[in-house]
């Protein structure tokens, strides 16, 4: 049996080594290190980084080469205006062209810088997009480990109870054997044992799932989920003011929102400009050599350096443009429209948590004071007890008392922590 003990207390000092609670900072910065979907916006992110440059505004000219050789093989009959006729079989010609040239859009109705600048918005997306995922991912992480931190509690406030049922039982059994009370005390404790137990077992499976899913958020694999520290603590909260000014400026879905809006007022600019003159700068340095052996040409070769310049006016498009600039004037009004209604909705959620949390928090104090009075109740009473000066029935009140207070307390404590993470994430998440 020593031997047995040796092994088991061998066993759990391992587990325990093995199984070290993370705290809920590294807990978030493993899950940013780790999780696939940060991964696949950071990688958008970048394209959209390489996407914002001049060249794909179309700032650059475009330089390309083309080779053109050819060989034919013909029959030729001319008759000329000096009465020279020719007739000739299987006439064979060279042509050689080749050509650099570079094509530059010099105006096109100033739509260059245009572009330039809604590439920069959208880059500027892909980060608050990166800065979106985080806040979420975090939120998500905070709000599993502070659930796996209720379940420990509950567990510890199980383990209590299940210590204070025993009690109660041995002292119904030595009252029972004492012939000073009926055997049904002694039943109604054992009831409540088995309940708690089954209540224990069942919370052990809800935990350990818990953690699974809090490892899943942190990349980890079933197997390897954390452990979690065993006390929820608050912190301080901000003034209500602070918070939302935090909001406004932080809030990366409230700022998509707003980036959105000067993308679509970019893209009206953009299809403006298509109603101004374009202005087109051709240059090109060719060569063209040709060579028969029939006809009247047998030969000809030219090289040289040429340019173009081309003006297009816009006169009329159908009504084209007209038509697409009305449908943004109204997705820009729908923007607005849905701007307006996020920050309503942000702020409304911010106030509704804060009173929330204010009163979870009124509610703790008064439940820490109650739960002192009850610890001592119970005290006093199992004192009684064991002197046989109470019934089992007052006893069983003073326990599921104690019970009731214990799950308020944790339930307010669980009430104010989710609070205060939802109220960092709707504020930006700049206290994670």
């Amino acid at each position: 049996m020593k031997i047995f003990k040796f092994i088991c207390l061998l066993f759990l000092g391992g587990l325990g080594r093995a199984q070290t609670p993370i705290s809920l900072e590294n807990a978030i910065k493993e899950a940013l290190q780790n999780n696939l979907q940060i991964v696949i916006v950071k990688n958008e992110f970048a394209m959209a980084s390489l996407n914002n440059s001049w060249e794909n505004a179309g700032a650059y000219p475009t330089v390309q080469g083309n080779i053109v050789p050819s060989f034919s093989t013909t029959n030729l009959n001319q008759k000329l205006a000096s009465g020279l006729d020719i007739n000739r079989n299987n006439v064979q010609s060279n042509n050689f062209t080749s050509e650099v040239s570079a094509n530059w859009n010099v105006l096109n109705g100033f739509k260059l810088y245009t572009t330039k600048a809604k590439l920069e918005e959208l880059q500027n997306m892909g980060e608050l997009s990166l800065v979106q995922k985080i806040n979420t991912i975090s939120y998500e992480v905070a709000s599993a480990y502070t659930n796996a931190q209720r379940l420990i509690q509950q567990q510890k406030n199980l383990e209590e109870q299940i210590s204070i049922t025993k009690e109660r039982i041995i002292v119904s059994q030595k009252k029972f054997d004492l012939g000073a009370s009926g055997k049904t005390e002694l039943l109604q404790a054992q009831i409540d044992l088995n309940s708690l137990l089954s209540s224990q077992a069942a919370l052990s499976n809800e935990y350990k799932n818990a953690l699974i899913s809090l490892g899943l958020l942190l990349g980890r694999n079933p197997d390897q989920y954390p452990a979690v520290l065993d006390t929820i603590l608050l912190a301080n909260l901000e003034p209500l003011e602070t918070i939302k000014k935090k909001s406004i400026e932080q809030n990366p879905d409230l700022l998509m929102a707003k980036k959105q809006m000067i993308v679509l007022g970019l893209n009206q600019k953009e299809l403006k400009a298509e109603r101004l003159p374009n202005l087109n700068l051709r240059t090109a340095y060719g060569y063209n050599r040709s060579q028969s052996n029939g006809g009247f040409s047998l030969f000809n070769q030219s090289y040289g350096p040429s340019a173009s310049l081309n003006v297009v006016i816009p006169i009329y498009s159908g009504g084209r443009i007209k038509n697409i600039l009305d449908q943004l004037d109204l997705q820009i009004k729908n923007q607005q429209l849905t701007n307006e209604q996020l920050e309503l909705e942000n702020r409304t959620m911010i106030d509704q948590l804060y009173n929330e949390v204010i009163s979870a928090q009124s509610r703790i104090e008064l439940a820490k004071s109650n739960l002192k009075l009850a610890k001592e109740n119970l005290d006093i009473s199992i004192g009684k007890a064991r002197l046989q000066s109470i019934t089992s029935l007052e006893l069983r009140q003073a326990q599921f008392s104690l019970i009731e207070i214990q799950t308020q307390l944790l339930e307010d404590t669980y009430i104010a922590k989710t609070g205060q993470i939802k109220i960092n994430m709707l504020s930006g998440g700049s206290n994670w």
